[in-house]
């Protein structure tokens, strides 16, 4: 298995600590999986029996609400490790997985990761740090959909997307991903129309943009006035 598995798994939270001819050692019991857009990894209620890295491409972890719309609680790019939660316990998966861009995953199953887990307690630990960092993400997702505005929501999502994108020298964002006005629509429980109207009137206001198929954060105060968040401004 080559290093980029190995560089993978050491660069997630729940494998630091690990030497690196653990991760080596690791990386050599799992296998590459190539998925193409579109292609269900699992539904809720399915067996946990996987953990999941993304080496190229992203994934959407969602849920159908019980009026019927589904929510996308988190996006996994590359670098990203999901699906530990089923791990642990062996419950069955409480999201879905969707590839939402093709590409490349490495999967290792349930009964290695237990494995390790029993050979190295400090995994367990930064595990633990991992599904603190999930929880509070989804809280903030759960306040934002059942109080917040289409706008401060649209903000919100936009700055934690930054993150993942590149700093022009203007010290504009380039998001980092072609997120589409569904993909995002999802992401925070609103109608695709809706986020399309929004992103139009910030883009007439110079507050976003678009080069090469990709939002563009033109105007951070703004976007941090909008959000309202102290945690996500930039």
């Amino acid at each position: 298995m080559s290093d980029e598995i190995a560089d993978l798994l050491g660069g997630a939270e729940i494998f630091e600590g690990f030497a690196e001819d653990a991760l080596a050692d690791l990386a050599g019991l799992g296998r590459r999986r190539s998925v193409t857009r579109g292609a269900h990894l699992f539904t809720l209620g399915d067996p946990g029996d996987a953990l999941f890295g993304v080496l190229s491409g992203r994934v959407l972890l969602t849920r159908v609400t019980s009026e019927g719309k589904e929510i996308a609680l988190a996006a996994m790019e590359q670098g990203d490790i999901f699906g530990e939660l089923a791990l642990i316990d062996g419950a069955p998966r409480s999201t879905d997985a969707v590839m939402a861009e093709a590409g490349e995953l490495f999967v290792l199953e349930r009964r290695i990761f237990q494995t390790a887990l029993r050979q190295k307690p400090e995994m367990a630990l930064a595990l633990l740090s991992v599904l603190s960092r999930r929880l509070r993400d989804t809280n903030r997702l759960v306040e934002s959909v059942s109080f917040l505005e289409l706008g401060p929501r649209m903000a919100r999502l936009l700055l934690s997307l930054a993150d993942r994108g590149e700093e022009t020298e203007d010290g504009e964002i380039l998001l980092g991903a072609r997120y589409t006005q569904t993909e995002l629509a999802k992401r925070i429980a609103a109608s695709r129309e809706s986020v399309s109207k929004q992103i139009a009137k910030w883009t007439r206001g110079g507050i976003v943009g678009s080069a090469d198929g990709r939002l563009v954060l033109r105007d951070l105060d703004a976007l941090n006035e909008w959000a309202d968040d102290p945690d996500l401004e930039r």
